[in-house]
């Protein structure tokens, strides 16, 4: 075989399993992932309902946080305009609308199912290498992962808050508020009033983009060989996209001792022998 020329079946891995790429066993497993890659990808991105549960929490307390600094607000500019009653009555009544609110039920079906955006099998991996600029080539090819992934996953829930108007950011010693009259600011802070529609919240999530790149292996690997490839596929994933990819391996009958280590280390095992 010509140097410049890839092997197409040449894995990032090690020379000793390479032998298994050209074997039967190695292609049913394959083609049983590309098969159930939907309910694969599906386990490796979903979030559990307790996940999900969590990121409710953590939205709640950020609503109710801004809720407080907005009340906080509130008071302040009663204090600065006690003596204009009509503002002081306005400015109350938005107190008691924002404390009033609360957050509605989320049904949280649909919330944390990831999206599967694209998928490629015999996916290239690149090798970076300098060029004459400085900077990196990623022109050469390393070798192939079998599959990769691209996968929209929740990555956080929010709570709509109401928006305050910029005129009653209140601040008494910034220079707007130091320099101008009673009656400027009166009438600054009544017109921005006006304008705070307070809302009943509302639920939205906010999705990031994750890559995951899967290698097939054979039962039988040798676990420290394993783990030596995985390293470096996911240190490679890292040429595509800083964040790196999370990288699963796909075998069957993986012992649990060797699965609860290959977790340990940050990767997802997919065995072919816990689905039906």
């Amino acid at each position: 075989m010509p140097r410049d020329r890839v092997d197409v079946k040449r894995k990032v891995r090690s020379k000793i399993v390479d032998k298994e790429v050209d074997t039967q066993a190695h292609d049913e497993l394959f083609l049983w992932l590309l098969s159930n890659l939907n309910p694969v990808l599906h386990k490796l991105g979903d979030l559990a309902p307790s996940d999900v549960t969590l990121e409710v929490v953590k939205a709640i307390g950020r609503h109710r946080q801004t809720i407080e600094s907005d009340l906080a607000t509130t008071k302040g500019l009663e204090e600065q305009h006690g003596s204009n009653s009509a503002i002081v009555e306005a400015l109350r009544q938005k107190a008691k609308d924002l404390a009033q609110l609360q957050a509605p039920k989320l049904d949280a079906a649909g919330f944390g199912v990831a999206e599967i955006v694209e998928w490629s099998a015999q996916h290239p991996v690149h090798e970076p290498r300098g060029n004459r600029d400085g900077g990196q080539d990623l022109t050469k090819v390393a070798g192939f992962v079998d599959v990769r992934a691209k996968i929209m996953v929740l990555d956080h829930l929010e709570l709509s808050t109401p928006w305050m108007p910029a005129g009653l950011e209140y601040d008494p010693y910034s220079e707007s508020v130091l320099f101008e009259s009673q009656e400027d600011a009166d009438q600054r802070v009544m017109h921005a009033i006006r304008q705070w529609d307070i809302k009943a919240p509302e639920w939205s999530q906010e999705l990031s983009s994750r890559a995951i790149w899967m290698e097939v292996r054979l039962p039988g690997f040798n676990l420290g060989a394993l783990l030596r490839d995985l390293k470096v596929l996911r240190g490679y994933s890292e040429n595509e996209n800083a964040a790196g990819a999370a990288v699963a391996v796909v075998t069957e009958r993986c012992p649990p001792d060797q699965k609860l280590v290959l977790e340990h280390e940050g990767f997802s095992v997919i065995d072919r022998s816990d689905w039906p």
